[in-house]
């Protein structure tokens, strides 16, 4: 679902509308919960990373007796049209994986975190936690026949993941698309476990806080084993 904001005020050419990024687990949900809350031990990894639901995988990883697996299963494929502007819903819609999106050769523009509109900005990384959401605007500069990689990467400063990396192909009007993109990836900086510079982030309608709140109540929230060895 897509909403239109009453005072959205933006020009592009094309949106290409939600483009969600995810860790993968082979394993059931109910089985991953038990390793997450049982004794202490190592965390569950995730096995692969997804953008809209699709990643290649080696199926010689997967053990004996284990889920059914398909050997070049294809990635994801979108289309951008030179010189027009391309508006992209980035959504982590992941269990625990910290997400760092960028497009080979390309900007981005960040228009709105969390369906909040800010002012825009530049960049060539754009960092996800498990559930927020980025809008951003790409210009495509570009001629006509090229193709390039859109990658996400489960940062693995502060997540788990046994295959971090994902990949679409982005093709351009006159690409041709049976052939893979050979574009070189972005470089940005992946050293530390957290969101982008706040900096960079500046409401587009701006509100003050309220100065004296009606009521202030502290929660402390922990996690560690029980009296029966089990994380709570």
């Amino acid at each position: 679902m897509i909403i239109h904001g009453p005072h959205e005020n933006l020009f592009y050419d094309k949106d290409l509308g939600p483009i969600l990024l995810s860790d993968w687990y082979h394993d059931e949900y109910f089985d991953i919960v038990e390793k997450v809350v049982g004794p202490p031990g190592p965390p569950p990894f995730s096995d692969n990373n997804l953008i809209n639901g699709k990643m290649d995988y080696d199926c010689s990883l997967i053990p004996a007796g284990g889920p059914a697996c398909t050997p070049n299963a294809g990635i994801s494929k979108f289309s951008f049209t030179s010189g027009k502007v391309h508006r992209l819903r980035l959504i982590n819609s992941g269990a625990e994986a910290m997400q760092r999106f960028s497009i080979d050769g390309h900007n981005m523009t960040v228009i709105a975190n969390d369906f909040v509109p800010v002012v825009p900005y530049t960049t060539n990384v754009v960092t996800l936690g498990i559930g927020q959401r980025t809008d951003v605007l790409v210009k495509a500069t570009m001629p006509a026949n090229s193709a390039v990689f859109m990658r996400s990467n489960i940062t693995q400063k502060c997540s788990t993941a046994n295959q971090p990396y994902a990949v679409a192909a982005i093709y351009y009007e006159k690409a041709d698309q049976s052939k893979t993109p050979q574009s070189k990836a972005q470089v940005f900086d992946d050293s530390k476990c957290g969101n982008d510079d706040l900096t960079k982030t500046r409401p587009l309608f701006p509100f003050p806080a309220l100065q004296n709140a009606a009521t202030t109540k502290t929660i402390d929230i922990t996690f560690g084993p029980n009296a029966t060895n089990h994380n709570l």
